[in-house]
């Protein structure tokens, strides 16, 4: 009689046929969405589009996000709708939302608020939204964060090709914006966050996966160089060692050697006065940020004052910029004297989140990054150290787990510097949060037995667990430890 596989309790032991690595592929017909969606990645990103003539004036992001929604809509098993409810970030995502149009209500101006949620907010939120209903199972979510290591790496191709350096008046050359929605420092960020999950694929793709993720890596540290921002180093330093201290599964020759390479393409891409301004981080007391009305400081205690006076809705979304003109102490004592006063940004996304959103928001924010670091790696704890070897979707999960967080905390420090409580870049990695907590979660509930039974072929056959795709049996070799 033949022997029931599900029963044994050696056969997962023994298993030889889990794949070495996760394979990233689109097909057009079962991803249409996805295609859409890591098309709309690319144009918010990298901005691209602007470089390519003609194609501009299509306006590739409205007409990429209208395609995905409506396939969405009309074709509802392209997609899973469940995940709206059932992803804990979706949740908090709406209570936000909501707060967001509280604050549109009783803040300093409805029109500006309302106009801003509107024509910016709202095309962000669907973004997110697409996202999260998006994933199905791993590889969807793999596609989806590859999508964003993608565009990094274009991004990275356009500063070395056809982006300029401005030169300030410190005598620092500086990467200019270009013709995209970032400036610098914003590239700086979005390139500190893209760093871990370039490794992430650089442990578990196929060779020409790791081959893209590799040169990725290589880039990142040379463009970050080139943004002269002093917050994106920061994030890099903080970054860095994090991968240093929690990547134990890799041996301490490689790991050094990985930061040895991202302090190398730093150093030798520094173009002119780039560490004569990054010595003014050992001197914080001098730095104009610290002493002036307008630097960081002293706007960061004004936002603190909007948020306790008005601790429920802040003072409405986008909303910053109107009280620093007009009811804030500077405001009222420049006035009162005929003199003009500076509508100016947060610069810093709490104090953007507390002062325009109040408490309530700041802590659904501050929950969502919890849950993106430490949420993220006590989950991986949870996870059984088999899925290391079982099969390539249960250890692009228990990576996915290590690696994400790392990118979560590079852009709590950058957005220590920067506002963007409701630009795009922050909800691409929260509905990567919900989407691998569905999935984990999913697949824990599957059992050793059942999810080790079935694996990817090389010929991409059958998936694992609840993963499963219908083709024959077999596959690689189980895969090496990412120590290697």
């Amino acid at each position: 009689m033949r022997p029931n596989r599900r029963q044994s309790p050696r056969r997962w032991g023994n298993l030889s046929a889990a794949a070495a690595s996760l394979r990233v592929s689109l097909t057009p017909t079962a991803d249409a969405v996805r295609i859409c969606i890591f098309g709309l990645m690319m144009v918010n990103i990298s901005a691209i589009q602007m470089y390519m003539g003609p194609v501009r004036l299509l306006r590739p992001g409205m007409t990429f996000l209208a395609l995905a929604f409506l396939l969405a809509v009309s074709k509802p098993t392209l997609v899973a709708w469940k995940n709206m409810t059932a992803s804990y970030p979706s949740k908090w995502i709406m209570i936000f939302f909501g707060l967001a149009c509280g604050s549109a209500l009783f803040g300093l101006s409805l029109g500006g608020s309302a106009s801003y949620i509107l024509n910016v907010y709202s095309r962000n939120l669907l973004f997110f939204f697409l996202i999260v209903i998006a994933i199905r199972n791993v590889h969807d979510l793999a596609l989806l964060m590859w999508s964003f290591v993608v565009s990094v790496g274009v991004l990275v191709v356009l500063a070395q090709t056809v982006l300029n350096l401005e030169v300030t008046r410190e005598g620092l050359g500086r990467l200019e914006g270009g013709e995209g929605m970032f400036d610098a420092n914003d590239l700086g960020m979005i390139l500190v966050m893209a760093l871990p999950l370039a490794l992430l694929f650089f442990f578990n793709g196929k060779p020409r996966t790791r081959m893209l993720s590799l040169g990725t890596m290589i880039g990142i540290p040379v463009t970050i160089a080139l943004t002269g921002s002093r917050g994106a180093l920061i994030g890099l330093v903080v970054v860095g060692l994090t991968i240093l201290v929690t990547l134990r599964r890799i041996s301490v020759v490689k790991r050094v050697s990985i930061l040895a390479v991202v302090a190398a393409g730093l150093f030798f891409a520094a173009p002119d006065g780039y560490w004569k301004q990054m010595s003014t981080l050992l001197n914080l007391k001098e730095d104009y940020n610290y002493s002036v009305d307008y630097g960081r400081k002293g706007i960061a205690k004004r936002g603190l004052g909007y948020m306790l006076g008005r601790p429920f809705f802040g003072v409405g979304v986008a909303n910053f910029p109107r009280a620093e003109g007009t009811i804030s102490p500077i405001a009222s004592a420049r006035l009162s004297e005929g003199l003009s006063v500076e509508w100016i940004a947060p610069h810093n996304t709490y104090v953007n989140v507390g002062a325009e959103m109040g408490i309530p928001a700041l802590i659904i924010w501050l929950s969502l990054l919890l849950g993106g670091t430490v949420g993220l790696w006590r989950l991986r704890r949870r996870l059984p150290p088999s899925w290391e070897h079982e099969s390539a979707e249960r250890k692009f999960l228990r990576d996915a787990c290590l690696f994400l967080p790392i990118s979560f905390l590079g852009f709590a420090v950058t957005s220590l510097f920067l506002s963007h409580a409701y630009t795009i870049v922050p909800y691409i990695i929260f509905a990567y949060l919900g989407g691998l907590h569905l999935l984990v979660h999913n697949e824990l509930q599957v059992g050793p037995m059942e999810g080790a039974l079935a694996v990817e072929s090389a010929s991409g056959g059958r998936g694992s667990g609840s993963f499963r795709t219908i083709g024959q049996r077999g596959g690689l070799a189980a895969p090496k430890p990412m120590a290697g």
